[in-house]
């Protein structure tokens, strides 16, 4: 039994996890009130919600014994749920006692309630199931609180309109990063900021001007120019292939993202980067294959997912190739009724192992106990929304006629935004995150969404409009994680984290960026674009011949151990020979003296 496959099995007797040869487990024909909870081992809800749905059981047993409580591992029932309908993870569905047979789909709470799953009483639990309390008081006390909301003058967004919460602590971090700049530098006498900061070499650009990688993707610029020349250089060193650069998506089963032998370099953070983010798109696109083959809807938001993939990621990477050939799959009707073949194909392109323990660390979590997943999709969104900046929405790739026309769509940054909450509608199973992020997004005042994304895309979109997408994903990105640190502290039953406690976990850090701050403690803008450029964007110009994850197409990728073993080699062979005829010197001498 792999260890990711289940969460309840061989751990609790309280809840019966599902399984085809234990009939005890087998829910559907049992003539009883039951609960059962569909989830996936891979989400992080899930694993968060483990111990409350195990508290909740136990304490409606000891009111109702005939209640029972089961689980449905979806990673390994896919059919089952599939069966069920099961559109998000953890879904829990109520069976009365005269509820049986397979065509029986139960009662599902959010239906009709707009309850989360660990808000969920012993009292509801009842009375869903219509049980008889049978002379016996039942409990109106919650087993797993709900989310307590922090006062209202803590629930502030981090926004840059409302980034003054944290200016004060912003402010002393940087006085005290200057001060520690100063120490490094041994001088005497106090410098000037602008002195100490090694960051101000980077590149300085008002936030309505073009930085410079967004100019080296616009053809006619001097930018563009320098980075095909130097694109040239990286394809020459490989003669007489292909001349397209391309991420080697099908070798991600091939890679090991935790080597740290001697003789293997480890992964370079563009390296985690495109390997985290390729990860997440293949995965998060298998497991929406059977809604968006079967449901309109769903099927036009994952179509359009694609064409947001096709004109905002690197157009060297190789995943542009699955990505086009499952446009083309879902164009085409006759594959409707079959969607376990395009499963069956991309498994060519990763392997279903990989959910578990492929990612790389900068995305293993094991304090908070998340899979990769959420860490990868994350840095595919940042990737996507920077693209609409670096492309212009697709115009630049236009431009530049390359797998593109005149007919190619072109998004605005109000469109790629629909595009990507559509998407996390229909196919993101996390059913909490889900629900938060489209109650954020619809609500047009949180983080002034409809004022500052632009709805065109045309020539006269300035810089500052296409780049606002990226900031706009930024500052969800922060909202998201704040929100979290609060809601683990009020489930924990600890203290609502401090000001410094959610400074401590907002990004960037004062120390990785810190002219993303002004002296008053406030973001400047232009700046945290460039940080997201440089944390986000991947460079073409990655050396193949030691990129992991980079090759030339049609040639294999090489591995990094060649180089080093036969140094290594070369030199225990020196080593020898010169000790070894000393060695055998001294022995020789010995022996003609005796």
């Amino acid at each position: 039994m792999s260890p990711k496959e289940y969460l309840y099995k061989g751990t609790t007797k309280v809840v019966k996890e599902f399984d085809l040869d234990n009939s005890d487990s087998l829910f559907a024909t049992l003539k009883a009130p039951r609960v059962v909870e569909f989830y996936d081992p891979h989400c992080p809800a899930c694993a968060a919600y483990r111990p409350h749905y195990i508290s909740l059981a136990e304490e409606t047993q000891k009111l109702h014994p005939e209640i029972l409580f089961f689980a449905v591992s979806c990673e390994k029932h896919e059919g089952v749920c599939d069966e069920y309908n099961v559109e998000g993870y953890p879904t829990l569905r109520f069976f009365q006692k005269d509820d049986i047979g397979p065509h029986d789909q139960g009662f599902e709470h959010e239906d009709e309630n707009d309850e989360e799953p660990d808000e969920i009483t012993v009292a509801r639990v009842i009375d869903f199931l219509n049980v008889t309390p049978n002379g016996k008081k039942e409990s109106k006390v919650s087993l797993s609180k709900a989310i307590s909301s922090p006062p209202p003058s803590s629930q502030k967004e981090i926004s840059s309109e409302s980034s003054t919460r944290y200016a004060e602590i912003y402010k002393a971090e940087k006085e005290r990063y200057y001060k520690e700049q100063q120490k490094r530098q041994g001088f005497g006498k106090f410098l000037r900021k602008d002195d100490q900061d090694i960051s101000t070499r980077e590149e300085k650009v008002s936030y309505n001007e073009m930085t410079t990688g967004m100019k080296s993707n616009m053809l006619g610029t001097d930018e563009f120019e320098k980075r095909q020349e130097v694109y040239q250089i990286v394809l020459d060193r490989k003669k007489g292939s292909s001349k397209r650069l391309a991420h080697a998506s099908y070798l991600l089963k091939k890679v090991d993202t935790k080597r740290s032998y001697w003789f293997s370099s480890k992964m370079s953070p563009e390296e985690e980067l495109i390997y985290d983010a390729t990860l997440s798109l293949l995965v998060g696109v298998e497991s929406g294959l059977s809604k968006a083959m079967t449901d309109p809807i769903a099927k036009s938001a994952m179509q359009n997912w694609l064409k947001l993939l096709s004109v905002s990621l690197p157009s060297e990477w190789d995943v542009h190739r699955p990505i086009h050939a499952l446009s083309m799959a879902l164009e085409d009707d006759s594959l409707s009724d079959d969607p376990q073949t395009l499963k069956n194909w991309l498994r060519r392109y990763y392997s279903p192992s990989q959910k578990d323990e492929g990612w790389t660390d900068s995305c293993q979590n094991k304090e908070l106990q998340t899979d990769g997943f959420t860490c990868g999709f994350w840095k595919l969104l940042h990737i996507v929304t920077l693209g609409i900046a670096e492309y212009r929405g697709t115009k630049n790739l236009i431009d530049r006629q390359r797998r593109y026309s005149e007919r190619t769509k072109v998004f605005s940054p109000s469109l790629a935004a629909d595009t990507i909450r559509n998407y996390i509608e229909h196919f993101f199973t996390c059913k909490p995150c889900r629900k938060h992020f489209l109650q954020t997004y619809d609500d047009c005042h949180k983080n002034q969404r409809c004022q500052r994304l632009a709805d065109n895309g045309n020539d006269d979109t300035s810089p500052q409009h296409w780049k606002e997408l990226s900031l706009w994903l930024w500052e969800f990105h922060n909202d998201v994680s704040v929100r979290l640190l609060r809601e683990r502290s009020s489930k924990n039953s600890s203290s609502p984290p401090t000001l410094a406690n959610e400074v401590a976990i907002i990004f960037p850090t004062v120390n990785s960026c810190p002219l993303c701050l002004d002296d008053n403690g406030l973001w400047n803008k232009a700046q945290v674009f460039r940080f997201l450029e440089r944390t986000y964007w991947p460079d073409s110009h990655t050396d193949p011949l030691t990129d992991k994850l980079l090759q030339l197409e049609g040639v294999q990728t090489t591995t990094n151990w060649k180089l080093p073993s036969i140094i290594v080699f070369v030199a225990l062979l020196i080593v020898g020979k010169l000790f070894g005829r000393r060695i055998l010197g001294r022995f020789t001498t010995k022996s003609r003296t005796v």
